[in-house]
C-alpha cells in the first residue's frame, strides 16, 4: 500500500515521472497493484505522453489475460479492484482518444479521434456500474464534447441534458452548455 499512496500523493504534486515508478513498485499479490496500473496511465495521460499511455493500457490489458492473473474466487478485494481497475482503463482509453482528437500534443485539432472517443466512453459508461460511477459524470461531459466538436450539437445537447439532470451541481454541466453555445455560434458565423 506505501507505493500506491505514494504515487497517489506524488500524481497529486504532478511529479509525474515519480508517480510511474512508485506505482510499479506495486507488489503484484498487492490488491492496490491493479489499481496502480490506471495510477501509471493517469500519469501519462497528464504529462501529455499519450503513446506512453495507450501502451500502459495494452500492458494492463495483456497482464490480465494471463493465467497467472485469474483471481482465486474467495479474494472479493482482488475482484473489487479489478473492476474498479478496468473501468478506470476504459475511461481513459476514450479519454485519451478525446484528447488526441483536441491535439494537445500539437495543438491541432483531429476530427477523426472523436467518435472513437464517443464510442470507448459510451461503452465505458454502459459497461460500468457502481465501479465507474466517479468517473461516469465526466464521461458524459466528453462525449458531450466532442459531439459539439463534431457539430452533432443534437447528441451534444442530449449529452447535457443527461449531465444537468443527473449530476446538476457538477461544475462541468456550465463548461459543456457554453461549448454547445460556442459550436452553435460558430455554425451560424460560418454560414454569413
Amino acid at each position: 500500500m506505501a507505493a500506491s499512496n505514494e504515487g497517489g500523493q506524488l500524481l497529486s504534486e504532478k511529479r509525474y515521472d515519480d508517480a510511474i515508478k512508485a506505482y510499479r513498485r506495486v507488489a503484484k499479490d498487492s490488491v492496490y497493484y491493479e489499481l496502480a496500473w490506471s495510477g501509471i496511465v493517469s500519469a501519462y495521460q497528464r504529462k501529455e505522453d499519450y503513446p506512453a499511455a495507450h501502451k500502459a493500457i495494452a500492458e494492463y490489458r495483456a497482464y490480465v489475460a494471463t493465467p497467472a492473473a485469474k483471481i482465486p474466487s474467495d479474494r472479493n478485494d482482488l475482484q473489487q479492484a479489478r473492476d474498479i481497475a478496468t473501468a478506470r482503463i476504459d475511461f481513459y482509453e476514450g479519454f485519451l482518444a478525446y484528447l488526441e482528437g483536441m491535439g494537445r500534443e500539437d495543438g491541432h485539432k483531429d476530427l477523426t479521434k472523436f467518435p472513437e472517443a464517443v464510442k470507448l466512453l459510451s461503452d465505458f459508461g454502459e459497461k460500468h456500474g457502481k465501479a465507474g460511477d466517479e468517473l461516469v459524470p465526466l464521461s458524459h461531459f466528453v462525449v458531450g464534447r466532442a459531439y459539439a466538436e463534431m457539430g452533432n450539437l443534437d447528441k451534444a445537447e442530449e449529452r447535457y441534458r443527461t449531465l444537468k439532470s443527473s449530476w446538476p451541481h457538477d461544475p462541468n454541466v456550465a463548461v459543456l452548455a457554453s461549448s454547445i453555445f460556442a459550436a452553435y455560434d460558430a455554425q451560424v458565423t460560418a454560414k454569413t
